[in-house]
């Protein structure tokens, strides 16, 4: 028996890199037992029938819900199938934990809903049935995390999962494709924050944000071709493509990658020779490298303080997200600052207007209660102002004593 060639959730780093496929599973830190279960407790939770947020619910039945006419449907969670391209494609459900022939693939999809029409509108029998299909895999953590996590347009893992799908119902030798969606179901914790800020990460309603793409027929048969021709690569000859670039920072066999090092380590070697003629390019490819390190952390920070609210960084200071209001005051403005504050324009207006000057100009040090009744002037004219809000992460110091 043999472990499958690959598996679905894997499939985005083999395809990245060849050589991923050859590599043992390697952490690079250790595991944090209670968010790995936290996150199996919410997949168990959700995917299961009548346990969907009624979002992704609608969305996922969207598929028949405009069908009237005899055919079949279904809802089905966490359906394991194996896989083979070896040749024409064959499909099967299952476990695949394990697998008989060393080049069946295997993967789960969190969820998915499809729908078979044998009529076609006018009541007459098709000569091949259509097949309708809408997939959301759940994310409550580690690419979304590591901000690793792809469009759901270039992600293999989403296609792969939809071919096992459309390859058991028949598609495509004895079934035609309508349609086939895919998305990412993610945490919306700025939706969260927004709704409930009171309250701790943990407390607040959860808010699920759908993220979906239509993939094209002759998409999903180029994407078989291609996985018929890594399965021929990765089982005929010896796979040694490395291929470094951005993604490597998430690839689970990093530390066991004989073309990988710490960017941080590479960059100290190279500044530690000097620069010359012969390393600068090794030198500029290892600040790139740091620096998509950084970033990568800087994400995984900022989605731990969503999750977790305020967190204590050392004694005396407690890191945060805040939120942000950007008010833009456009040119739209300038005729109504005009004709309402005819004295005070010129304090509101030089080469354009600001929240802030306006502010001034009402006799207040910050934004109050005056500026915010010639804002809601503003807000009566289209265009006048803008407003929006993010968040960001700050380190304040805790004055409580």
């Amino acid at each position: 028996m043999f472990r499958p060639l690959f598996t679905g959730s894997g499939l985005d780093a083999v395809v990245r890199c060849l050589g991923a496929a050859t590599l043992p599973r390697v952490e690079e830190r250790s595991r944090d037992e209670a968010a790995a279960l936290a996150g199996v407790a919410e997949h168990g939770e959700i995917l299961r029938p009548g346990g969907l947020p009624a979002n992704l619910d609608d969305w996922l039945r969207a598929v028949f819900a405009a069908s009237p006419e005899p055919g079949h449907r279904g809802v089905h969670f966490e359906t394991s199938f194996k896989v083979s391209f070896k040749g024409d494609p064959k499909v099967m459900s299952g476990a695949y934990g394990t697998v008989y022939a060393p080049h069946v693939t295997g993967g789960t999809p969190d969820v998915f809903a499809f729908w078979v029409s044998f009529y076609d509108e006018t009541g007459a029998k098709r000569e091949r049935p259509l097949v309708s299909l809408r997939l959301g895999d759940l994310k409550t953590g580690a690419g979304q995390a590591a901000g690793t996590l792809p469009p759901p347009e270039e992600s293999w893992q989403l296609r792969y999962y939809a071919i096992a799908v459309l390859l058991w119902l028949s598609w495509p030798t004895s079934t035609d494709l309508d349609s086939c969606e895919v998305a990412w179901f993610t945490r919306d914790y700025d939706a969260e924050l927004v709704a409930e800020p009171e309250l701790a990460p943990s407390q607040r309603e959860h808010c699920w944000r759908i993220t979906s793409v239509s993939l094209t027929e002759d998409l999903l048969l180029e994407s078989v071709k291609t996985l018929q021709e890594l399965t021929e690569r990765l089982t005929s000859r010896p796979v040694e493509q490395w291929n470094v670039g951005p993604h490597c920072a998430s690839c689970r066999g990093f530390s066991a990658c004989p073309a990988q090092r710490s960017p941080i380590e590479r960059l100290g070697v190279e500044l530690g020779t000097g620069i010359s003629a012969a390393n600068i390019g090794r030198v500029r490819a290892a600040i790139e490298a740091a620096r998509r390190l950084v970033e990568q952390g800087d994400r995984v920070v900022d989605l731990y303080v969503q999750r977790h609210g305020e967190v204590e960084t050392r004694p005396g200071y407690t890191l945060r997200r805040e939120r942000r209001q950007t008010r833009e005051v456009t040119r739209l403005a300038l005729p109504v600052l005009r004709e309402s504050y005819p004295e005070k324009y010129a304090a509101m207006v030089r080469e354009t207007a600001s929240v802030g000057r306006i502010a001034e100009a009402m006799g207040e040090a910050k934004p109050g209660a005056l500026t915010e009744a010639v804002l809601d002037k503003l807000r009566a004219v289209p265009g006048a102002l803008t407003e929006s809000h993010s968040f960001t992460l700050r380190e304040r110091r805790d004055r409580t004593e």
